[in-house]
């Protein structure tokens, strides 16, 4: 097995965990790792700065709705920030505002030189006394869980949620934290430089036939089978690279799905977020998978979850990697 497939699968029990807390059911999915310094993303970021005598000051203090529908009130530049979210963690990575990043969630990927921040746990399983010691004046989160919220209620800081389900609601988010962070200009560059990747990704698009768009079917977690429905990231993020998700008309985030549903389905195209899954298909460990017609014409990949399920500036390579598997590279 390829040693990098056990973080992804990390990660999933951390998505899975969330969203099943948060519709009132418990799957015991593993034990979650913190993220291995060796396979750390690289600093890729844009860094392209806008010109300085563009900048706008952010005029605090600010007041922003959360995804809970709750008041958010931002004094003044947040010096010290707990990112409790891979995708929020990318996108003050993406806005060069590193410097204020002082904890983490464990899943966060970070370039080698910023390994030493200090994480704190999970939504779930939060270290609060770790999160407490970073003393931070801005927390970001993706969710509401019980430990977040424990948390919360014994402190006075800025607690700021927010879960973008779709790549329009991301460049918004970018913009939004951009304006907490009094980086506004380089958010508005790193959109920018997002929406004209994705207007040429959908230029591509506007050439084809819609008969060329594959029926994909995403596995998201092997045991039980569960794929993503119409309420998850990747669900836009398929569709955006011109697929059509086969559970796309499901509600919800995560969605059970039987073999005999997916044999039913029989998608033209088939991805996953485990490398072992790949495995198992070509050694034929899933004969109840190789009469479907995208293993007989090998319409099959593993795609990296960080591209894919974290709503985060990375997401556009996401998007560019599943248009050249869906339709052929450019």
């Amino acid at each position: 097995m390829d040693v990098k497939q056990e973080p992804f699968r990390h990660r999933i029990v951390i998505s899975v965990l969330v969203f099943f807390i948060g519709f009132g059911t418990l799957i015991g999915c593993g034990i979650v790792q913190e993220a291995d310094p060796d396979e750390a993303i690289p600093n890729e970021q844009e860094t392209d700065e806008p010109d300085e005598e563009a900048r706008t000051p952010t005029d605090y203090p600010i007041v922003i709705p959360d995804d809970w529908d709750l008041n958010v009130s931002i004094e003044s530049r947040p010096e010290r920030v707990v990112s409790l979210s891979p995708g929020h963690t990318d996108i003050l990575l993406a806005l060069n505002v590193e410097d204020a990043l002082v904890g983490l969630d464990r899943s966060s990927a970070l370039p080698k030189a910023l390994t030493s921040i200090v994480r704190v746990g999970t939504l779930d399983d939060l270290d609060h006394d770790a999160l407490d010691g970073l003393r931070p004046d801005l927390v970001l989160a993706n969710d509401q869980t019980p430990a977040l919220l424990n948390w919360q209620a014994k402190s006075e800081t800025d607690l700021l949620i927010r879960n973008p389900d779709s790549l329009e609601e991301l460049c918004r988010t970018i913009e939004e934290f951009g304006e907490v962070m009094d980086a506004a200009a380089r958010a508005e560059v790193v959109v920018s430089k997002m929406r004209e990747k994705l207007a040429t990704i959908r230029r591509d698009l506007d050439a084809l036939d819609s008969a060329e768009r594959p029926r994909v079917f995403v596995e998201m977690w092997s045991d039980p089978l569960m794929t993503a429905g119409g309420g998850a990231f990747i669900d836009d993020v398929i569709r955006a690279a011109g697929g059509i998700n086969v559970a796309g008309d499901k509600p919800g985030v995560w969605v059970a799905y039987s073999e005999a549903a997916l044999q039913a389905e029989d998608p033209d195209a088939i991805i996953t977020v485990f490398q072992e899954t790949v495995s198992e298909i070509e050694s034929g460990k899933r004969p109840s998978w190789q009469s479907l017609s995208a293993i007989e014409a090998a319409r099959y990949r593993w795609i990296d979850l960080d591209l894919v399920n974290y709503p985060s500036p990375r997401a556009v390579e996401g998007v560019s990697e599943l248009f050249d598997f869906f339709h052929g590279e450019r």
